[in-house]
């Protein structure tokens, strides 16, 4: 019971009799072992710590509850401890085990947020290119509070300079601070369907960092002069003031007013998106419009619905990114500065063919015959994007290696040394990319844990879906559109497959939230 959380210490309090339901219920252990309540609590406690904060934790509690399930014959997963405390009742229904796994779940210290008040409070920075009168959009999610970018096109002689604004992190979080050292910490802010963990304070969020509709803020803006061909006749990155004029959804920018100030010159926008596509369509960069899930939780009832990507707002944003960031690679790699450089082969894996547009399974296997990205601090060729250096910058406010980035950025632009070494962003890049890791696993897994009880609470008990694999040993799977999603698939040793690329109704066999698992079967033959 050493280390055991406070509220499970007291032997006559509610926790133990918590406890003492949730042994009985769940029988993880044999009825004289747990005699005693108190150490049946503190065994429930651990338990409860690995289940919240999964395998990758080593916490201590969290340890002690994974080498206690191995002890008792319990499955190796935390998953299904999770499952089973939850339906002891000693955690709660509505528990939130994503921002445990991702590494996000301790607030900030003292130091830092006092670090994030003062800089709220100071006023914007001197010297900068006012841009704030020039038309500004910003095309993010509804519920988006983290505006990282934003566009103007303007004419320039023969033809136009696209100005890409990110926010100004760069300026306002100086490396070394406190607050710089937590977020380092923290690596990246967490989207859940239900919930944000954002890596910076959200008061410092809205109030400085983020850009903002009619308040002048801090960005770093890359201003491209661009010929009728969608080349870069000029390029340059300028410490700037820009106000937001309108915000925008990727949906309400199928009205073409939305994306300018007028409908011309959102057509002239999108006109400039569609040509730098183009170009880099003949570099080789492999373009796809796949669906994804979209998964929101409204009043405690989720709510699943697929995102096309198809609005002219997406290759608007796309397509500046890419151009921004292609930029400042190209920049940063022809002056020997380092940097988090990511790049792509251009040929798929060994083994995986590209299937063809008519494969009923074109949207499950394509993604497979992408080549894995690779990051280093020297510049590497993104086949996939078609560009020869690519360095994200665009979002400071959500991904520490993007503000790293934008500080090697900025120093370059304003003749300055970069504040990062190469040695200190080779030892920077394991922990980065362990943070992102952890967080893209807790964000897809709690995804699939609302995807489960969206399913559950629609009554439903069949979907339609295509045969990926065809059963061996009874277990084989199903790709489902309307989920984005291929779902494991139980059949009986006698059922008769048809071949793989088959689109029938399945049955809803079983339903697993906490697991994330959905589980199909072939439907009864009449």
């Amino acid at each position: 019971a050493d280390g055991v959380p406070a509220a499970w210490e007291e032997p006559g309090g509610e926790a133990a009799a918590r406890a003492r339901v949730a042994v009985e219920r769940a029988r993880f252990f044999e009825p004289d072992y747990v005699a005693d309540e108190a150490v049946a609590a503190a065994a429930l406690a651990a338990l409860a710590a690995w289940s919240l904060a999964g395998d990758a934790s080593d916490a201590p509690d969290a340890r002690r509850g994974r080498e206690l399930a191995r002890g008792l014959g319990l499955p190796d997963d935390p998953d299904h401890a999770l499952e089973q405390l939850v339906a002891s009742g000693v955690l709660p229904p509505d528990v939130e085990p994503a921002p445990q796994r991702a590494g996000l779940a301790e607030p900030l210290e003292e130091t830092a947020l006092a670090g994030a008040r003062r800089l709220a409070a100071e006023p914007l920075g001197a010297g900068r290119l006012d841009l704030t009168h020039e038309f500004t959009v910003a095309v993010d999610d509804a519920d988006t509070r983290e505006v990282d970018d934003a566009l103007t096109l303007r004419r320039a002689g023969d033809g136009c300079e696209l100005l890409v604004h990110i926010a100004d992190v760069a300026g306002a979080v100086l490396p070394g601070t406190a607050l710089d050292a937590a977020v380092r910490a923290r690596g990246s802010s967490l989207f859940l369907p239900d919930r944000s963990v954002l890596m910076f304070p959200p008061e410092l969020v809205v109030g400085r960092l983020s850009l903002a509709v009619g308040e002048a803020r801090e960005a770093l803006t890359g201003v491209f002069r661009m010929d009728a061909d969608g080349r870069v006749v000029a390029a340059r990155f300028v410490r700037s003031l820009v106000r937001l004029t309108r915000r925008v959804t990727y949906e309400e920018t199928r009205h073409p007013e939305a994306l300018g100030a007028d409908a011309d010159a959102g057509r002239a926008l999108l006109r400039l998106a569609e040509t730098l596509r183009a170009v880099r369509r003949r570099r080789g960069a492999r373009i796809l419009r796949l669906p994804s899930l979209k998964v929101a939780v409204e009043h405690g009832m989720p709510r699943v619905s697929l995102r096309l990507q198809d609005a002219p707002g997406d290759v608007v944003v796309t397509e500046a990114m890419v151009l921004h960031n292609a930029q400042a690679a190209g920049l940063l790699a022809a002056s020997g500065t380092a940097a988090f450089f990511r790049g792509q082969a251009a040929e798929p894996p060994a083994g995986r063919p590209v299937p063809e547009a008519a494969d009923p399974l074109y949207a499950m296997r394509i993604r497979r015959t992408f080549a894995p990205t690779e990051t280093s601090v020297d510049a590497l060729c993104h086949a996939g994007l078609g560009v020869p250096a690519y360095a994200q910058c665009t979002s400071p406010i959500r991904r520490y290696a993007d503000l790293v980035n934008q500080r090697q950025l900025a120093a370059l632009a304003g003749s300055e040394p970069p504040p990062h070494s190469r040695e200190e962003l080779r030892a920077l890049a394991l922990l980065l990319q362990d943070r992102e890791r952890r967080v893209r696993q807790a964000a897809a897994a709690r995804g699939h844990y609302w995807t489960a009880r969206a399913i559950e609470a629609s009554g439903r008990t069949v979907l339609h879906g295509v045969l990926a694999k065809a059963p061996r040993r009874g277990l084989g799977s199903v790709w489902v559109p309307e989920l984005c999603r291929e779902l494991p698939l139980r059949a009986p040793r006698d059922w008769h497959a048809p071949v793989a690329g088959t689109a029938a109704d399945w049955r809803i066999a079983a339903v697993q939230p906490y697991r994330g698992r959905i589980e199909l079967a072939p439907l009864p033959v009449p």
